[in-house]
């Protein structure tokens, strides 16, 4: 646990009361694990922010602000943590030099990372949708993920702190009984925004890019080791869904989006 007796306390009937504060010591400033925690902590309010119709008050368009947030807050997380697992890449010589070579090696880091690391999928995704409009279904699938995360580092670190102590008999209550459940929404919401996309380019609205890569991020949930099993779970539960609105679709044209979604393994 954090020590935060060096923080101002809470004097209550003569009796001191640790106080309010998630603040960590001095020393643990630094510490990678904390700044994911405090990165993820962001997220997670800035994601109730984002669904409170601020803009019929004060006439500020607060969720755009609060959508970028969510993802600068989720890329710097997940950049930090990636770091400190893996390190950054080690390019030889000079940036003017062996540039070809210098590729490969960041080539064959990020294939490590990718297959490896959890965050590398986020930061694909948040580097998507950082030039695109907001996105209630993105903030909801980053939501979820910061909140499981932001629970298992306060209940390592964290677990006399009075806020935690307040707020982990809601999340045991409500959260934690329903994580598998809630996984597995989000996996199938990932599905539904690829589909959303498409749909949308129909619209004045359309984001051809956005779409296009946001299919290749979907693409790299099943090409990844670690997310294939619940990728696949998802897109059957969307077929069964879906009922008979894929036979509409040609056949060979469905084998062909099926051989780009998922080659050979």
């Amino acid at each position: 646990p954090h020590d935060e007796t060096a923080a101002p306390c809470v004097v209550r009937g003569g009796a001191r009361e640790q106080p309010l504060t998630l603040e960590p010591a001095a020393n643990e400033v630094s510490d990678p694990a904390r700044n994911v925690f405090m990165s993820n902590l962001t997220v997670v309010v800035a994601s109730i922010v984002y669904v409170i119709p601020l803009e019929l008050v004060i006439g500020f368009p607060v969720s755009n602000l609060m959508f970028t947030m969510v993802l600068a807050s989720t890329l710097m997380g997940s950049g930090s943590s990636i770091l400190a697992n893996y390190g950054a890449p080690q390019l030889p010589g000079g940036w003017r030099k062996d540039f070809k070579l210098k590729l490969q090696v960041l080539a064959q880091w990020l294939a490590m990372v990718a297959d490896k690391s959890p965050d590398f999928a986020y930061v694909f995704l948040c580097g998507v949708f950082l030039p695109a409009a907001p996105n209630l279904l993105v903030v909801v699938i980053i939501f979820r993920r910061a909140v499981l995360s932001c629970n298992a580092y306060a209940a390592k670190n964290l677990p006399g702190n009075r806020i935690y102590a307040r707020i982990k008999p809601m999340y045991d209550k409500h959260v934690k009984p329903r994580e598998a459940q809630w996984k597995q929404m989000c996996n199938v919401l990932e599905i539904v925004l690829g589909f959303q996309l498409i749909v949308g380019i129909l619209l004045p609205t359309r984001q051809i890019l956005t779409t296009v890569l946001y299919w290749h991020f979907l693409k790299l949930r099943l090409s990844m080791q670690r997310s294939y099993p619940d990728a696949v779970a998802a897109w059957k539960t969307v077929e069964a869904k879906a009922g008979p609105i894929p036979r509409l679709i040609p056949a060979f044209i469905m084998d062909r989006i099926k051989g780009w979604m998922n080659p050979p393994r």
